[in-house]
């Protein structure tokens, strides 16, 4: 029983030893958290999905608890501050309202206020062909190509002249049509200065034509246009060689010197006596050289 008596005691002890440990741990990690606590900051963020041109309330805007350290740039501390601003850029629930997706201060809504610093918003004529069935609407990137018919006889040519010019509006409609195709006589594009000028002389000299890309897509593609003879040939037109007059050449003949026979002479005999003997020797004359 003695030992009974024993066990439960130091069962009791190391119980007690045990939570008073636990709770200085607990106590020094509540401590070690509050000091290492993330200091924030209030932002202002949309508290709900607001369209284009929205006008911005107490409803639907909200002061949200945001880390220091993430805080973007232009964002905003207090909801009074932006009630009554309207919105240039779509903006998601829980988005930060930022200055740079607001129009300036006293703008009303409309196209003006859509266009950056710097911009252009120059609009083009279009028809179901070149608007791409309806499809080119507000917030999509086209490029345009131009087709132009010399009045020479010359061959037609057609070019992609811009490339990822972002649809301001189609006819007088600035948001889309929930992504159904409109038919529209007219689309606004937001060009620089630079492209204005290209776009209005494409305009003028030939047909332009709207290209739908991808929004994902924002690489340039670098290309010569094409012409009649290309697109019927599948490939890069062969460049002509140049005729070239023949060159007439004198083939020089080398006659060899005549060589001079000199006529074969005769020896000239002569006959020699000896006493009682008689010889007849031949002697070959020599010719005389020639000077």
């Amino acid at each position: 029983m003695t030992r009974i008596r024993v066990v439960v005691i130091l069962a009791v002890i190391f119980g007690l030893l045990a939570s008073v440990a636990i709770y200085r741990y607990l106590a020094q990690y509540d401590r070690v958290i509050k000091e290492k606590r993330i200091a924030t900051q209030p932002v202002v963020v949309a508290s709900s999905e607001l369209a284009f041109g929205s006008v911005l309330t107490d409803e639907n805007i909200e002061a949200a608890n945001w880390p220091v350290e993430i805080v973007p740039a232009g964002a905003v501390a207090s909801t009074g501050e932006l009630v009554g601003r309207v919105v240039r850029t779509p903006l998601s629930a829980g988005e930060p309202v930022l200055e740079s997706k607001l129009a300036p201060v006293g703008m009303d809504r409309g196209l003006p206020m859509r266009v950056p610093v710097g911009m252009r918003a120059m609009t083009v004529p279009v028809n179901v062909v070149s608007g791409v069935s309806g499809f080119v609407l507000p917030d999509t990137k086209v490029d345009v190509v131009v087709t132009i018919r010399p009045e020479t006889k010359k061959e037609s040519v057609a070019k992609l002249v811009l490339q990822n010019l972002s649809v301001l509006a189609a006819d007088q409609k600035l948001e889309d049509n929930d992504g159904r195709p409109m038919t529209v006589q007219s689309v606004t594009l937001l060009v620089t200065p630079s492209e204005a000028e290209k776009l209005a002389l494409a305009a003028n000299l030939g047909d332009i034509q709207l290209v739908l890309r991808s929004p994902a897509d924002s690489d340039s593609a670098g290309t010569r246009g094409t012409t009649i003879a290309q697109m019927l040939a599948g490939s890069e037109p062969v460049q002509r060689a140049t005729p070239t007059r023949p060159v007439r050449t004198t083939r020089r003949v080398t006659t060899p010197p005549k060589r001079t026979v000199e006529p074969k002479r005769e020896p000239t005999k002569v006959e020699v006596i000896r006493g009682t003997k008689r010889t007849e020797e031949e002697f070959e004359e020599k010719a005389e050289e020639k000077k």
